[in-house]
Formats: structure tokens, C-alpha cells, sequence
């Protein structure tokens, strides 16, 4: 009768593991449909640029009047952009900054600008301007191109201006166009036309966008170098 009693307690006892187990095993397998949840640590992602070819830049360039540029080459540092839609389009780019520069078009001036692409789509809309090209030499008699005044520059607003400027002098100077003639203060200079330094023998050649309609003065911004005669007109027309 004991011997009994203790083969039903033992059988109990294993009817109760087993049951323990299948309810376990129902609750910690994955349910078809809803993949199980696998967790990642942070330090396992990448801090690699991330390059995806869905990354564009695509560039529309204008000139003021409102007309598109349909010509040349633009490149993003070592790349060159396909022209499709009226745009300059860069595909694959990783994140980060390009330089732009434009060629094989002329009398066209970009300024110098950099473009920040981050992933998606980056539209930009820049403006280029149409460029002329004036050169002015400086003589021994303080003079532009021999006369005093020097020539008179005649240039439309919204424009690029290329200066090149030739130091036939044994002196120093900085040339700006300015809004006050004889007046050699930074302030005055316009168009962030302030030239770096032309040492004697040397030259610049500096580009400047004019946006401001009216009489202005080229001259030296060194010492009394203007009263002595190193200025000339510079007018803007609408």
C-alpha cells in the first residue's frame, strides 16, 4: 500500500514537469508572422560616412535676369554633374562639403561657393553672372593707362568684374572702387572690392559683382596716391 502511495506521488510529480515545460515552450517560441525581437548594441553601429546613391545634389544656376544657365560643366570637387532638367545633378555623393566650380562656358562667373550635402535630395539655386574683363596699369606718374584720370569704366549692374591690375611702379598700393573719391578708409571700399597688396612689378586679378546703380571712383588706397592723380570713374548703369 506505501509502495502504492509513492508510485501515484511520482507520477504526479512528472505530469507537473511535463506541463510546466509545454507552457514554457509556448510562451518563449516565436509566433509565425512576428519575428522575435533582436536587440543591438549602440556600439555596434558604424561611424563611416554614410554613402547612399539615393544622396543628390542638383543645381540650378541663373543669371539676375532670371535666364538658366543650359551650358557647361559644374563639378563638386573631383566630380562632374550630368544636365538634366534644366539642373546640374550629382548622384552617389556622401555626405559632407563640395567646393562648385564651373567651366567650359565663357564671359560666366560663379563665385566661389560650397555646397553642404546631407542624404536625400539637396537642391540649390545659385545665381552666375555675366563677367567683364577691364586691366589697368599703374605707371611712374601715379596714373592708370597713362591718364590722369584713368579710364573711365562703364560697367551694368548686376554684373561680374574681373580687374587686372599691373604694377609698373617701384611702389606699394591696394586699389578699391570706392564710394568717396580721396577717401582711403576700408569702409568706404565697395563690392568687397578691397585688392590684396600690389607689390612693385606685381599684379592682381581680382573679380568683383556689382549691385549698386551709380558714379563711383576706382582709385589707390595708399597714402595721398589718389590726390596724385591713381583714380578713375567707375559707373554702373541699370
Amino acid at each position: 500500500m506505501q509502495r502504492s502511495g509513492s508510485l501515484i506521488a511520482s507520477a504526479a510529480l512528472l505530469l507537473c514537469i511535463i506541463a510546466a515545460t509545454a507552457i514554457a515552450a509556448h510562451y518563449s517560441a516565436p509566433v509565425r508572422g512576428q519575428p522575435s525581437v533582436h536587440t543591438v548594441s549602440a556600439t555596434t553601429v558604424t561611424k563611416a560616412p554614410i554613402v547612399t546613391n539615393s544622396t543628390q545634389l542638383a543645381v540650378t544656376l541663373t543669371f539676375p535676369n532670371g535666364t538658366r544657365l543650359t551650358k557647361g560643366s559644374l563639378h563638386a570637387g573631383s566630380l562632374t554633374a550630368n544636365f538634366s532638367s534644366g539642373r546640374f545633378v550629382f548622384t552617389g555623393l556622401s555626405s559632407g562639403n563640395y567646393e562648385l566650380n564651373l567651366t567650359g562656358v565663357n564671359n560666366t562667373y560663379l563665385q566661389p561657393v560650397t555646397a553642404r550635402v546631407s542624404p536625400g535630395l539637396n537642391p540649390q539655386n545659385l545665381t552666375v553672372y555675366p563677367v567683364f574683363t577691364f586691366h589697368l596699369t599703374v605707371v611712374e606718374s601715379l596714373s592708370f593707362n597713362g591718364t590722369q584720370p584713368g579710364p573711365i569704366i562703364n560697367v551694368r549692374n548686376d554684373s561680374a568684374i574681373r580687374l587686372v591690375i599691373r604694377n609698373n611702379t617701384t611702389q606699394v598700393f591696394n586699389v578699391a572702387v570706392v564710394a568717396n573719391l580721396y577717401n582711403t578708409s576700408a569702409d568706404n571700399a565697395l563690392f568687397n572690392s578691397l585688392s590684396s597688396t600690389i607689390s612693385a612689378g606685381g599684379s592682381v586679378n581680382d573679380t568683383l559683382i556689382v549691385t549698386q546703380v551709380g558714379t563711383f571712383y576706382y582709385q589707390s588706397m595708399t597714402g595721398n596716391q589718389a590726390r596724385q592723380g591713381e583714380y578713375g570713374y567707375f559707373t554702373v548703369i541699370p
